[in-house]
């Protein structure tokens, strides 16, 4: 009991505090004894209820008008992009027609009358592969470095993988293709053959 209670001692226990005396009556409690009250009961309580969110200092912010840094990966992908179409758009269209190609080549190397060149369908059909080749291979390149562009992953390497892997086929088929004119390659071979002035042939020995 307070020293400065002038009330006289109960015979049994203890003088009720004023808020026990207002939880009995059914009185709400006062707010500065409730918040005390609150603040002592669980020491820690309050400080451990709020999570404190770590301290991030912010990074340092780009100077309005800066330019952004030269992308070497993404220039370098589209450069290689835009040599593979040049090379697919020219080659179609004289593969599509490899007859008439080969027959070029023959004009070209001075091959005069008649070449041996037989139009087949064997060679058509290679042909056409092979356009299909640099077509499906060139949409392959696009698509694939596209889809890294996005994810901003190293991607210039892709066409040129592609382009490599593409030349390797284009060159076995065109192989191929030869060998299924044997006779064409005869003349071609013949034509070739330079034989220098002054030099005797078989038909011109005694």
């Amino acid at each position: 009991m307070p020293e400065d209670d002038k009330r006289p001692e109960p015979e049994f226990g203890v003088y009720a505090t004023p808020e026990e005396q207002r939880r009995r009556m059914g009185l709400p409690a006062e707010p500065e004894a409730e918040a005390s009250a609150q603040g002592q009961g669980v020491p820690g309580t309050a400080q451990a209820s709020a999570p404190q969110r770590p301290s991030v200092r912010p990074g340092p912010a780009a100077l309005p008008g800066t330019p952004a840094p030269f992308n070497w990966n993404r220039a370098l992908t589209f450069l290689l992009l835009g040599v593979g179409l040049y090379v697919t758009l020219t080659s179609v269209p004289g593969l599509l027609d490899l007859y008439g190609t080969f027959s070029v080549v023959a004009e070209q190397l001075g091959v005069d009358g008649d070449t041996g060149l037989v139009n087949s369908l064997g060679l058509r059909i290679i042909g056409v592969v092979i356009a299909l080749s640099y077509i499906v291979g060139w949409i392959a390149a696009l698509w694939l470095s596209l889809r890294r562009l996005r994810r901003q992953v190293s991607s210039w390497w892709i066409p040129l993988v592609i382009g490599v892997v593409v030349t390797v086929i284009v060159f076995a088929l065109l192989m191929a293709a030869m060998l299924s004119q044997p006779d064409f390659v005869t003349t071609l071979m013949d034509s070739a053959v330079v034989v220098p002035s002054g030099v005797p042939t078989p038909s011109s020995t005694p």
